[in-house]
């Protein structure tokens, strides 16, 4: 399993283990067999390193490439080097290694555009990739498609739980210091997936039968609103959230004005579109393929998920 000491790749390693699996984590993490219990063997491998993969994939039936670069800015070179080449590295470690079955973790930036995409199935067409992040996650999937042995890819969508360093966490700063926008009334619809529905999701595709081999979406299949989510979210943890109405159009268009000014000054902007039209627009997945194909189905649901996620924050704050 690649990626295995950050937050999809360790929520990965109980569940695989309990199932009698034996199971090898890499990482560019400071860590050692002793974080994970002892239920994995943990060898330190960069992305980069084609042949420390190789003996880190010696002997598995299967690999779990969860490790990338995930963010809505930054150098198209440093996701070019992880997403696109760090994942050819994996595939090529993979096939000298005679590993069996690659399980890729993508991602649903892939589907998404500055426009309602509602009850998207896995063949539904790709736009235009909005920023590196996309397009590099995109090229990954081909380069794994690449693979001479079995392949399946994973697109969850919205990834979040206990310990999760994005979602609530960068909304609760961004909400200290301002009101968050209401774009088109807070009214998009999003699906979200708990870290550990979708590390079962991958763990699933580990073991189905060769015939399924193919391409998965995965998510907990309850939409729910924006605002609603943020609402709850924040009205779990005590805290006061604070809207703007703003008009999308205008807000998207300084967005793109922001990372205009930030690409010739090579800081951060204060805001990406890409981050503003998760907000205003919604993305929902068909996951009929993933049910039909696979049997299977998120074994928490979205409610009780939430509320994991606020007893956890709550334990940190």
């Amino acid at each position: 399993m690649s990626g295995g000491t950050g937050l999809r790749g360790r929520r990965g390693v109980e569940p695989a283990a309990r199932r009698g699996h034996q199971v090898v984590a890499t990482g560019r993490g400071i860590t050692g067999p002793g974080d994970f219990g002892g239920r994995a063997n943990f060898m330190r491998c960069d992305l980069a390193d084609a042949e420390g993969l190789a003996r880190a994939f010696d002997g598995c039936e299967a690999v779990i490439h969860s490790a990338a670069l995930s963010s809505d800015w930054g150098p198209d070179s440093a996701f070019e080097r992880t997403n696109v080449e760090g994942t050819r590295n994996v595939v090529a470690a993979a096939e000298r290694a005679g590993v069996r079955r690659l399980v890729h973790v993508s991602s649903t930036s892939v589907y998404f555009a500055f426009e309602d995409r509602l009850n998207l199935a896995e063949g539904a067409p790709l736009p235009r990739p909005v920023n590196a992040y996309a397009r590099t996650k995109r090229a990954a999937e081909e380069v794994v498609r690449g693979f001479g042995g079995e392949v399946f890819i994973a697109r969850p969508r919205g990834l979040f739980g206990p310990g999760d360093p994005h979602l609530l966490p960068r909304l609760l700063k961004v909400a200290e210091r301002r009101p968050l926008p209401l774009l088109r009334g807070g009214g998009a619809k999003v699906d979200i997936t708990d870290i550990s529905v979708a590390a079962d999701a991958m763990l699933a595709m580990a073991e189905a039968d060769a015939s399924t081999a193919g391409t998965y979406n995965v998510s907990h299949g309850e939409p729910i609103e924006i605002r609603a989510l943020v609402e709850r979210l924040f009205s779990g943890l005590k805290r006061e959230v604070r809207w703007r109405a703003m008009p999308a159009p205008v807000v998207l268009g300084g967005a793109r004005l922001l990372e205009l000014r930030a690409g010739t000054s090579g800081r951060p902007p204060l805001v990406t579109a890409y981050a503003l039209g998760l907000f205003a627009f919604s993305q929902t997945l068909d996951l009929t393929n993933i049910g039909q194909r696979l049997g299977w189905k998120p074994a928490l649901g979205r409610d009780e998920a939430i509320e994991r996620t606020i007893a956890a924050s709550r334990v940190l704050m």
